[in-house]
Parts: C-alpha cells; sequence; structure tokens
C-alpha cells in the first residue's frame, strides 16, 4: 500500500504544482518522470548480486524512497520539481520488484495467484488512499502539505521493512 500511496500523494501533488504554477496540462508529463527514473533502475535490479538478499533490498530500497521523497517538500516550482521526480523514480521499481519477489517467495504456489493480485490491489488502494489524503492536505497548503503525504507512505515503506525484519529474513531464502 505505501507504494501505491506515493504514487497517488506524488500525482496529487504533482497536479496542485502544476495547475498553481498555471500549466495544469503538464501533470501527466511530469507525472510520467517518476517512471524514469524508475524503469531504469527497475532493470539494474536483476544485476544486483545475490548476497545482497531481499530484505536487505527491501530495507534500503524504502530508505531510499523516504530520502529521495524528501527533496519534494522544497520543491516550489515545475523546474524544481522535474529532478526532484526523476530521482525519486530510482528506487520505485526496485522497490516494488522486491516486494513482489518477496511476496512469491513466501507464498505456496498453489495461493501464487491470490496473493500478487493483492498485493496489486494493496498498491491500488494505495493509490486511492495516498490521493484522497494529499488533495485534503493540498486543500489545506498547496502541494507541499500533498508531498508530506509522499513522504509519510515513505516513511511508512522504511517501518514495515524495518521493523518486519525476522520474517523478512525468513521468507528472502530461496
Amino acid at each position: 500500500m505505501a507504494i501505491g500511496a506515493i504514487f497517488g500523494s506524488v500525482q496529487t501533488g504533482t497536479s496542485v504544482l502544476a495547475t498553481d504554477a498555471g500549466q495544469p496540462g503538464l501533470t501527466g508529463f511530469l507525472h510520467a518522470l517518476l517512471g524514469v527514473g524508475s524503469v531504469i533502475a527497475g532493470l539494474s535490479v536483476a544485476a544486483l548480486p545475490e548476497r545482497f538478499g531481499l530484505p536487505d533490498r527491501l530495507r534500503w530500497f524504502a530508505l531510499g524512497l523516504l530520502v529521495l521523497a524528501l527533496p519534494l517538500l522544497l520543491v516550489g516550482s515545475v523546474a524544481t520539481l522535474v529532478p526532484a521526480l526523476l530521482v525519486l523514480g530510482i528506487s520505485v521499481a526496485p522497490y516494488m520488484i522486491t516486494t513482489f519477489t518477496l511476496g512469491e517467495r513466501i507464498t505456496p504456489p498453489w495461493r501464487l495467484a491470490s496473493v500478487m493480485t493483492q498485493l496489486a490491489a494493496a498498491t491500488v488502494l494505495g493509490y486511492a488512499l495516498g490521493a484522497s489524503v494529499a488533495g485534503q492536505m493540498a486543500d489545506l497548503g498547496g502541494h507541499r502539505p500533498a508531498y508530506a503525504v509522499t513522504v509519510g507512505a515513505a516513511a511508512l515503506a522504511v517501518l514495515v521493512s524495518w521493523t518486519g525484519r525476522r520474517a523478512l529474513e525468513h521468507a528472502g531464502r530461496p
């Protein structure tokens, strides 16, 4: 759900910022920038050494989400949003790939389709929640409070990935 909340809150904050800048038509383009860094980093995940196991990856990619989301709180224009979204995207695909791979490792084969569907549904639910909360926050103060939801969702990903260490270590074994 955390990654979905990141997507939803980024879209909301970006929409507010672009609209306030008089360029609401840029919202989709700007939101897509998140995917550019994500694709590049996602393709690189396959090259990571096996000794950098899945539980460690999840923890560090979650931390990456948090650290790379923080600059959104400083964004004040469309021009400063562009690099912030490109850089944040770097941790998105690796986090998602690792989450789904851990789900596959934890799940008995006869339940795999159900679990993958649940993970996808949780992402969509997170998107809706993130967009909704960010929208309410944006109504109170503009794009920065909306992006604070992004940072909060990333912090939740860190909390879950680091406090669930024992379960993740067990799940990370092939």
